[in-house]
C-alpha cells in the first residue's frame, strides 16, 4: 500500500468532504421538494375544451383561472420523501466520518512517520506549503476551541453586579445584653405651701426648661397683703406699749428705796416693761410670718430642670400641698437596666454602656450603681446607668443596650451582607470563577453597622457586600470595578 504525503492526503480528504457536502445539499433540496409535493397546491392555467362542433369551426370554448391540485394519489411521492430523509441521514454520517479523517490527517501531518512522499523532493515548495497549511490548521484548532468556549460563557450572562469586601478583624468588648426603662435621675415635685388662694398666673408648661428660683405660678395676694398690713400695725402698737412700760419702769427705779412707791408697785412697773418687750417680739415674728405667706403666693422652681408634668390651672383655688408641677432635676436621665443575675459578679461601677435609643441612636453611659437585690419574680437585678446631660433622651422609653466587659478580637462583615432565610444566616462569597457561593454562618456581636461572624467564613474570602437576597447558590456574577 502506497503512502501519501500529508499535503496530498489533506487534499484528497478535503475533496471527499466537499463532494459529500454537495451531495448532502442536493439531498436536502430533494427532501424539500418531496415535502412540498405532499401538500395541496394552487396553480394558474388556461384549461381549453373542444366540443363535438369543433370540426365545423362553429365554436371553440375556452377558460382561464386557478386550478387546485390535491395529492390524494401521490404515485409514491411520500415514499420518495422517506427515502430522501434516509439518504440525508446517511450523508450526515459520511460527513461526520470525513471530519474525523481530517482530524487524523492533521495529526499525521504534524507527526509524519515516513518523511516526505515520493515526488515531493522534486517539489520542495509544495512540501513546505503543505506543512505550513497543516501547522496553521493545527494552531487554529485551539483558537477555534477557545472561541467556542468563550461563546458558551457569553451565553450565560452575569445575574448581578456586586461589590465585594474582605472580612475585618476588630477589637470589640464582650457585652452583657440588657433592657430597661429610661427614667429621671431625680424627680422634683413643686406644690403650693399656702392654701385657700386662687391661681392668677401660670408661667410655665410641660417641656419648659427652668432654672432654680424661676417663678412658675402666682397666687392672689389681696388677702395676705391685708393680713400683712394688720401685722405691721400690731407691731407698731407693741412698740408703743413697750415705750410706755419702759418709761414707768425707769421712774420706778429712780424712786426705789425712797418710800415714794411701794416695793409692790415698783415690781409691777418692771414686769410691765418686760411684758411689753415680749409682745413686741411676738408682733415682729407674726409680721415676718405674714411676709413669708406673701412670698409663698409666688411659686418658684426648686432646682434647674425640665418640666414633665403640669396640673396647675388658671383660676383654681389651691390647698396646701397641692402638686402643681413635676420636673426632672438638672435634666439628667438614667437607664435602669435589667440584667440576669448570673452577670452580676462581672458588672462593676464605672463600666461603659451603650444604649440604642429611638431611631437607632447610640447613647454612651456609665454604670452608676448596681442594685443590691434581685427580683424573686424575674431573677433579674437593676443596674443604674448614668447618661450624659447633653443627651436628653426622652423619658419613659423601653430601650435595649449592652454593658461592655473585656475586649476581644472579632471577625466582622457589614450587616448588609447577611441573608436571613428560614431562620438561618447566610453569606455569599465570590470565587475565582466569579460564581456566588452561599455559606452558612453563625453570628455574634453587632456594632456600628457590622456583625461578628463566629464560624463558617474564611478570613480571606470575598464577601458580597449587599444584594445577597437576589442571588442563589453558584450564580454567575460580575464584580464591581472589574473589566467585563
Amino acid at each position: 500500500m502506497s503512502l501519501l504525503c500529508p499535503g496530498r492526503r489533506m487534499r484528497v480528504v478535503f475533496d471527499k468532504q466537499i463532494a459529500l457536502e454537495q451531495g448532502l445539499a442536493a439531498a436536502m433540496a430533494d427532501v424539500g421538494a418531496a415535502k412540498a409535493d405532499l401538500y395541496p397546491s394552487l396553480s394558474l392555467g388556461d384549461p381549453a375544451r373542444i366540443d363535438s362542433s369543433m370540426p365545423t369551426g362553429t365554436s371553440v370554448p375556452w377558460s382561464f383561472g386557478p386550478a387546485p391540485t390535491i395529492p390524494l394519489f401521490d404515485g409514491g411521492s411520500r415514499q420518495a420523501a422517506r427515502s430522501a430523509i434516509a439518504e440525508i441521514e446517511a450523508a450526515l454520517m459520511r460527513v461526520d466520518g470525513a471530519r474525523r479523517r481530517i482530524g487524523d490527517a492533521s495529526s499525521a501531518a504534524r507527526f509524519p512517520a515516513a518523511g516526505p512522499c515520493k515526488g515531493t523532493r522534486k517539489s520542495p515548495v509544495m512540501w513546505r506549503s503543505a506543512c505550513l497549511f497543516v501547522a496553521l490548521l493545527a494552531g487554529a484548532s485551539p483558537a477555534f476551541a477557545a472561541e467556542t468556549s468563550n461563546g458558551q460563557q457569553q451565553e450565560e450572562a452575569a445575574a448581578l453586579t456586586v461589590a465585594v469586601v474582605k472580612p475585618t478583624q476588630r477589637q470589640w468588648p464582650e457585652t452583657v445584653p440588657a433592657t430597661g426603662w429610661l427614667k429621671p435621675w431625680h424627680e422634683a415635685i413643686i406644690a403650693s405651701e399656702i392654701g385657700g388662694l386662687r391661681i392668677t398666673d401660670v408661667l410655665a408648661d410641660v417641656g419648659s426648661v427652668v432654672s432654680k428660683g424661676q417663678p412658675l405660678v402666682r397666687l392672689a395676694q389681696e388677702t395676705v397683703l391685708a393680713d400683712l398690713r394688720k401685722e405691721e400695725a400690731s407691731l407698731e402698737s407693741a412698740k408703743a406699749d413697750l415705750a410706755k412700760a419702759k418709761a414707768n419702769a425707769d421712774r420706778a427705779r429712780k424712786v426705789l428705796g425712797s418710800g415714794a412707791l411701794s416695793d409692790e408697785k415698783v415690781t409691777e412697773y418692771l414686769i410691765a416693761e418686760q411684758t411689753a418687750a415680749a409682745s413686741l417680739d411676738s408682733a415682729q415674728a407674726t409680721l415676718d410670718g405674714q411676709k413669708i405667706k406673701v412670698n409663698q403666693t409666688t411659686i418658684a422652681a426648686v432646682d434647674d430642670g425640665l418640666i414633665t408634668s403640669r396640673s396647675a390651672q388658671l383660676g383654681a383655688v389651691v390647698s396646701s400641698g397641692t402638686e402643681l408641677f413635676r420636673l426632672i432635676r438638672q435634666q439628667r436621665v438614667e437607664w435602669q437596666a435589667e440584667v440576669s443575675a448570673r452577670y452580676l459578679p462581672r458588672i462593676k461601677e464605672g463600666l461603659g454602656v451603650v444604649i440604642f435609643g429611638p431611631g437607632d441612636r447610640r447613647i454612651e453611659g456609665t454604670v452608676r450603681l448596681v442594685g443590691p437585690t434581685v427580683s424573686t419574680d424575674t431573677g433579674r437585678a437593676i443596674v443604674y446607668v448614668t447618661l450624659p446631660a447633653e443627651a436628653h433622651p426622652p423619658v419613659g422609653i423601653y430601650a435595649t443596650g449592652q454593658i461592655q466587659l473585656q475586649t476581644t478580637s472579632a471577625l466582622t462583615v457589614p450587616e448588609t451582607s447577611l441573608v436571613f432565610r428560614d431562620g438561618i444566616n447566610y453569606l455569599f462569597t465570590v470565587g475565582k470563577d466569579r460564581r456566588a457561593l452561599r455559606v452558612r454562618v453563625e453570628t455574634g456581636r453587632r456594632n456600628d453597622g457590622e456583625v461578628e461572624i463566629i464560624s463558617g467564613l474564611e478570613p480571606s474570602a470575598d464577601v458580597v457586600k449587599s444584594g445577597g437576597a437576589f442571588l442563589s447558590d453558584k450564580t454567575l456574577v460580575r464584580v464591581e470595578g472589574e473589566a467585563p
